[in-house]
C-alpha cells in the first residue's frame, strides 16, 4: 500500500501536514485539510480532486508529486512509497 505526505497551506498561519495510507486515506486527508473535518466536507469537490489524483497526468517529479492550487493556498501531495512490482 502506498504512503503519502499531504501539506496544506494558505488559509492558516502555518502549513498543516498529514500522513495518509492509500487512496482512501488521501481522500480523507484532503477533506480535513480543506474543510477542517470529514463531516464538514463537500465531497463533490474532494472527489473532483481525487479524479486528478487517479488520472496521473498531473503528477510530477517522476510521478511522486501532485499539487492542487486554490485562490489562497493549496495542497501538495507527495508519494512516499511505491508498491513493489512482481
Amino acid at each position: 500500500m502506498e504512503h503519502y505526505l499531504l501539506i496544506g497551506y494558505g488559509e492558516s498561519d502555518e502549513p498543516e501536514m498529514i500522513f495518509a495510507v492509500g487512496r482512501d486515506g488521501v481522500r480523507g486527508a484532503i477533506a480535513r485539510l480543506i474543510f477542517g473535518s470529514e463531516g464538514d466536507a463537500v465531497w463533490s469537490e474532494v472527489d473532483a480532486m481525487m479524479g486528478e489524483f487517479d488520472d496521473g497526468d498531473g503528477w510530477s517529479m517522476y510521478g511522486c508529486r501532485i499539487e492542487f492550487r486554490f485562490e489562497i493556498g493549496g495542497i501538495e501531495i507527495t508519494r512516499l512509497t511505491t508498491p513493489p512490482t512482481a
